[in-house]
């Protein structure tokens, strides 16, 4: 009789201690990681093509974004997100765009407040678009923590339009 009750509670405390969840801890400022920039096909005589610059986030104390209406007119207080374009010239890379816009508000959960996941960020591509370029892009949180700047490879638009 005790060696069943032995096992039964060996048992009981293996299942207990294999059924918590470790929770990872992850910094208040944000990271962000590049994943790929593909193309769609654009608007008929408007766009070339459409970018889609997809990223992952994780943000520890999950302040990511803003309460104002990422459709409405930003002003220079809700923009968080910020991406510059380089293009090729001869052998170097020169400026040649940029954009800051207002990402949406992401809330934290109750028991956790990381928040994590994937972004995509439409850039329209034109005819004026150069051909050889990469994208440099960070974010900044609600309390003013910017995440590390992440740069995409150097991407060749016409061969990406061939794909």
């Amino acid at each position: 009789m005790i060696s069943k009750l032995y096992i039964l509670v060996v048992v009981l405390v293996v299942v207990l201690f294999a059924s918590c969840e470790k929770t990872e801890e992850f910094s208040e400022i944000p990271e962000i990681k590049y994943k790929e920039f593909y193309l769609t096909p654009g608007i008929d005589g408007m766009t070339i093509a459409t970018g889609n610059l997809v990223f992952s986030f994780v943000d520890g104390d999950g302040d990511i974004g803003n309460f104002n209406n990422p459709d409405e007119n930003n002003d220079s207080n809700s923009l968080n997100m910020f991406i510059f374009g380089s293009y090729k010239s001869g052998g170097d890379f020169m400026p040649f765009y940029t954009n800051s816009l207002n990402l949406p508000f992401v809330e934290g959960g109750v028991y956790r407040k990381t928040v994590q996941g994937d972004i995509k960020i439409e850039i329209d591509l034109t005819i004026q678009t150069p051909d050889t370029l990469f994208y440099s892009f960070y974010m900044i949180d609600r309390a003013g923590h910017q995440s590390n700047t992440e740069t995409t490879p150097i991407l060749i638009i016409s061969k990406l339009i061939q794909h």
